[in-house]
Parts: C-alpha cells; structure tokens; sequence
C-alpha cells in the first residue's frame, strides 16, 4: 500500500525506508493503522524524507518525532496568538478514567467552552471556531454532526498519549482541580 500511495508522488520513498516505515507503524498491534500512516506519512512528505539515512536522523524513535512534529505544524496551523489554545482543546479531547486508562471522549463546543472557563483561558468564539476548523480539516479530529450540537472527537486513540505528552503537569493538575472545583475556579 505505502509504494502504491509514493509511485504516484513527485518523491517516492527510498524500498528500505519503506521497510522500515512499515515496520515501526506496525510494531504496536502488528498491523499499520491508516491514520497513522497518513499522518507519519504526511509529515515524511512535509519535510522531504524519502531515504532511510534521512528517517534515522531523526533520532532513536523517528515515528513518534514525525507524529509529534504532525502535532505541532497542525496547531502551530493555528496562527501564533492561537496556539496555546489548539494544544489545550486537543488536550480537553483526550481523558483518563479511574484505571488510569487514556481514551477519547466526545466533547461539544459548549463542553471544550466549559472547561476554558475553568482554566480562565482566554478565547473569543472566532478563535475556537478557527482552532476548530484546522483540526478537523487536518484530520486530527473528528466532527460528528448531531443534534442538538455537533461532538467533536480526537481522531484515533494512539494520538491520545502524544497529545497528552505535549501538556505540562501543570495544565494537567489545574484541570483536574477545576473538574472537581469548578465554583472556586471561576471568577
């Protein structure tokens, strides 16, 4: 599939790059998820990688560095004045239940609202809507049309501990002390 999708680009990738793509996406669960090819493979194109010498450069785990930089180029998409706001939404679409399992929730707009007031991030609805629309058009998140307000969710559980990654404990903490405090966090 991966030599079928690069024939056709102006680049295609290098056989023992593909070798290895193949075998670092499929490391995990012992098939390659088509999201995450997309996204490695998005980020490969980005940043003109079509050898295996420029795959390995990126260090010890060059897939996760090229799911990460995905992250980053999608919110820093955002618009600077925006960027904080893109990793905190991402952030709001990712949980952990009492196991301390990580999962994807669904989230509606007034949900994502909700929790910026607790953290007292300031956001106009424009830049939510905006921030909204660069991931769900990048295909990080999905939009899911219902009624009577549209849920958006991550796209696919692996995201979730990149996501989760790119957070401070302190973020982290102060959400989980506003979701059990919320009138003392609001002002």
């Amino acid at each position: 599939m991966i030599r079928r999708l690069t024939a056709a680009a102006q680049s295609p990738l290098e056989e023992a790059l593909v070798q290895r793509l193949v075998a670092d996406l499929a490391a995990q669960t012992g098939d390659v998820r088509p999201i995450e090819l997309q996204v490695v493979g998005a980020q490969l194109q980005r940043e003109d990688i079509d050898t295996l010498d420029k795959y390995e450069y990126l260090g010890d785990s060059p897939k996760e560095t090229l799911v990460q930089r995905f992250l980053a180029y999608v919110v820093k998409d955002c618009g600077p004045p925006n960027e904080r706001l893109a990793w905190v939404v991402l952030y709001l679409l990712t949980d952990e239940d009492r196991e301390h399992r990580l999962y994807r929730p669904f989230r509606t707009r007034e949900d994502l609202e909700y929790e910026l007031s607790l953290l007292k991030m300031p956001f106009e609805g424009p830049q939510l809507d905006l921030v909204l629309s660069i991931l769900v058009g990048s295909g990080l998140v999905f939009e899911v049309p219902e009624e009577p307000e549209d849920r958006y969710q991550l796209v696919h559980d692996y995201l979730v501990s990149y996501v989760r990654q790119e957070q401070t404990p302190e973020l982290m903490a102060e959400l989980t002390a506003a979701r059990h405090h919320p009138t003392q966090n609001q002002g």
